[in-house]
């Protein structure tokens, strides 16, 4: 069937000869010379997560190796050492694991949100003169 060329919108149109499934498709896959990738929306990320296995976690963290396995797990003798907010591992086989890396960057991110807050300098603030003053909190000033 041959499609007149006022039905195309770009005024590109192939010659009227073209059978009507080349002139529809004409930002084919097929036809390099006219093929454009479909750009993607930059709020979509479609690559899959990257994995970084204790080494890196180590370095990314500052955490040693027992420090970071003891964010996870809860201890009863060492309660202070859980933070729900640290990242688990992904399981990769029996005795191996590893962290998705942009988990790991956005606990680090929070906690240098959560230290430059003006109630981090307070409690900061609030734990040293506890500690100074033997358990006892005096006033500043």
């Amino acid at each position: 069937m041959i499609v007149p060329r006022s039905i195309l919108d770009d005024g590109t149109s192939p010659p009227i000869t073209e059978p009507r499934h080349l002139v529809e498709k004409n930002n084919s896959p097929h036809n390099p010379a006219t093929f454009t990738k479909p750009q993607r929306d930059s709020n979509m990320d479609t690559s899959p997560p990257r994995l970084i296995r204790l080494p890196d976690v180590i370095a990314k963290t500052g955490l040693c190796r027992s420090t970071i396995y003891n964010r996870f797990k809860i201890n009863p003798s060492r309660p202070a050492d859980y933070d729900p907010t640290f990242p688990p591992p992904i399981k990769l086989g029996v005795r191996s694991v590893a962290w998705v890396e942009a988990e790991i960057d956005r606990w680090v991110l929070s906690r240098i949100e959560a230290t430059r807050s003006p109630n981090a300098a307070q409690e900061k603030t609030r734990h040293a003169c506890k500690h100074m003053a033997g358990g006892i909190i005096l006033p500043l000033g």
